[in-house]
């Protein structure tokens, strides 16, 4: 009688066992995600006002507003990007290209290749440059073509004259680009 009872609290353990693993695993996984898109978002802001804090205290521009995307940019692909949109009105977008082109660490040959041979798709006082981790555009408003998966148009406050406005654009990978967030 007794060993009924062993081998039965053996069994019902075991059942136990079975029946809580996937729902342990499941909810690591939540966990994992959940962590995963609250890491994501917080270097999104913090890549967002880092980038708009050097171009405030470095160059001339004046940094009007800021939005913050976490999330797949291109909408292709399962990655997950960071994306830092930057507002700005400066007389002197030469002076913000060349800062951006040192901060982020292009290479004399790639800066080249940017700003002599006008490899971009605007002209030559913008710069649209992809690396391994940046891809930096700065785009005049009166040219956004609203093709991003993110448009901070709709939560802007734009100045009157948008004369010397632009966009500063920066697209980089997030710390989790597998996570959720990239689907």
């Amino acid at each position: 009688m007794e060993k009924a009872k062993t081998v039965k609290k053996k069994i019902t353990t075991v059942i136990a066992v079975i029946f809580m693993l996937p729902v342990a695993l499941v909810c690591i996984f939540i966990l994992f995600e959940t962590i995963g898109a609250a890491v994501n978002i917080t270097a999104s802001h913090m890549q967002t006002a880092a980038l708009a804090d050097k171009i405030k205290n470095d160059t001339d521009a004046q940094v009007i507003d800021t939005y913050t995307f976490t999330g797949n940019s291109g909408g292709t692909g399962n990655h997950t990007d960071m994306v830092s949109y930057i507002l700005i009105k400066t007389d002197d977008i030469g002076y913000v290209k060349e800062m951006l082109i040192k901060a982020t660490g292009i290479d004399y040959a790639a800066r080249k290749s940017v700003t002599e041979n006008g490899n971009n798709r605007f002209d030559q006082r913008l710069l649209n440059y992809r690396t391994q981790e940046h891809n930096i555009f700065i785009i005049p408003v009166d040219e956004w073509d609203g093709r991003r998966m993110a448009d901070p148009f709709s939560e802007w406050t734009y100045p009157e004259d948008t004369l010397n406005c632009y966009i500063v654009e920066c697209i980089k990978s997030a710390p989790f680009r597998d996570s959720i967030m990239g689907h």
